[in-house]
């Protein structure tokens, strides 16, 4: 299947994170992007849910949503951590262009570029690709489907701080408000492959992206 530079695919450390979850899959559609996830996503993920969490196949059900394809022969990943070769070839099967992932380092470069996917943190891709309008309109929706929301989405926005402290500061001057501190010290990897973050267009030389962002490209940020 032909890469879709929108297409996003969510792996399961992500799909079990009920916020980042849910602001990728609010954000993605305004921000003109598509999220998908396998079979063998879902199931990982609901095996690391929170106790209090839906089941994923529940959830997906209810917002219509269907699996993507399973990718055929992930041993040919070699390079990718074992058990994440099925994500990267359910990720090429699905022709997303990005895999969504706290785990970078499991995925190899060379099986990355190769495929012509990136891996990339959540915090560093919504606050590349989430505009200010965006981030508005994910939080005001996060909020409405919280059974103990926030009072506001400035509220809502300095809890963000915990897991996703760049989201934040982007948009910070959209609230006059304190953001929660990070709760964990920034991961030591939140991007690899050859694939630009903002413009989606595979680079020759992945040494030239600079925290996912392509020369032309890391301005405009």
């Amino acid at each position: 299947m032909a890469t879709d530079r929108r297409l996003l695919f969510l792996d399961a450390n992500i799909l079990a994170s009920p916020v980042t979850r849910s602001l990728l899959l609010m954000g993605s559609v305004p921000a003109g992007l598509g999220a998908t996830w396998s079979a063998y996503a879902e199931t990982e993920a609901n095996r690391h849910l929170p106790p209090s969490a839906k089941n994923l196949s529940a959830l997906r059900s209810r917002l219509g949503r269907e699996l993507g394809p399973t990718g055929d022969d992930p041993s040919r990943y070699e390079a990718t951590d074992a058990k994440d070769r099925q994500i990267l070839a359910d990720a090429v099967a699905a022709g997303a262009a990005f895999i969504i992932t706290r785990n970078i380092a499991d995925f190899s470069l060379a099986d990355l570029t190769g495929a012509g996917i990136a891996a990339v943190d959540p915090d560093l891709f919504m606050s590349i690709r989430f505009n200010a309008d965006t981030h508005r309109h994910a939080l005001e929706l996060l909020i409405e489907n919280m059974r103990n929301p926030p009072r506001s989405a400035a509220d809502m926005h300095a809890l963000l701080g915990k897991r996703h402290p760049r989201l934040v500061s982007r948009h910070a001057a959209l609230f006059d408000t304190t953001p929660a501190a990070p709760t964990q010290p920034p991961p030591a990897d939140i991007y690899r492959g050859a694939r630009c973050v903002l413009c989606g267009r595979t680079l020759r030389n992945p040494a030239s992206l600079h925290d996912g962002l392509g020369s032309d490209c890391k301005h405009k940020v």
